[in-house]
């Protein structure tokens, strides 16, 4: 459902369309076997998260067992690039 913050939206709309949703859970939905994005939606971790996305581990932690693939956002506009960065990093708006 859109939210009213338009960048937030497409940021949704490509973390879906790179299958991120896979491994990862946001907004309560999605895979496990990779951290729960929720727990680090916040603009304080935006380099953190952006360093994990650019270059991820090339080894599995032990926590999750699995690798994030490379190269994801190579083929990302850099609107569209920020729009991810900012899904990832704010908290859902609250639609009123």
């Amino acid at each position: 459902a859109a939210t009213g913050d338009a960048q937030f939206d497409r940021g949704r709309e490509i973390f879906v369309e790179l299958g991120c949703n896979a491994c990862h859970a946001r907004e309560g939905m999605g895979g496990k076997s990779g951290p729960d994005l929720d727990a680090i939606a916040s603009p304080e971790n935006r380099e953190r998260i952006f360093l994990a996305i650019l270059k991820p581990p090339l080894e599995p932690s032990e926590q999750y067992g699995t690798i994030m693939p490379r190269g994801l956002i190579d083929e990302l506009s850099d609107e569209d690039a920020e729009a991810l960065l900012h899904y990832l990093t704010h908290a859902t708006p609250s639609v009123e």
